[in-house]
């Protein structure tokens, strides 16, 4: 639907990349949301939060309605390649609340307890926990997620 997002991954030594191309044309892999207003790559982020050896990807999707309007999510995709929808990567963290936005920001947090899993911080600029809209940040430690 509309807005719901992709996210498209390029492979560095694919030789059709290069100039300027058109991202649903040359992609190695594609991952789509599924309800207009998902926002579906809003945030990217990767790292290897499962400790495989291989790199994740993180997804926001601060649109996404599942605990309310708008309460976001995040989503962790473990190594998969071709063209799937969101909902089918390995795991997902949901903002409790209608305005949470989880999903708005996040990054790699690298390895923050030194357990050798990557972890990864999320933000909310829409939760209200403390005060209205005053927003939150969330660690998830890799090898949980």
């Amino acid at each position: 639907g509309s807005g719901s997002g992709s996210v498209y991954l390029f492979l560095g030594n694919d030789p059709s990349v290069s100039g300027i191309v058109k991202a649903g044309d040359v992609y190695a892999s594609e991952i789509y949301g599924e309800n207009a207003s998902d926002a579906i790559g809003e945030s990217v982020a990767h790292g290897d939060w499962n400790g495989d050896a291989l790199e994740d990807l993180a997804i926001g999707a601060s649109g996404q309605d599942v605990n309310g309007t708008d309460s976001g999510s995040l989503f962790v995709c473990y190594s998969q390649m071709g063209t799937y929808s969101v909902v089918d990567c390995g795991a997902r963290v949901a903002g409790a609340n209608s305005s949470d936005r989880v999903g708005y920001s996040i990054t790699n947090a690298g390895d923050f307890d030194n357990d050798g899993y990557d972890d990864l911080l999320t933000g909310g600029y829409g939760v209200s926990t403390v005060a209205s809209g005053a927003g939150a940040a969330y660690l998830m430690l890799g090898g949980s997620l």
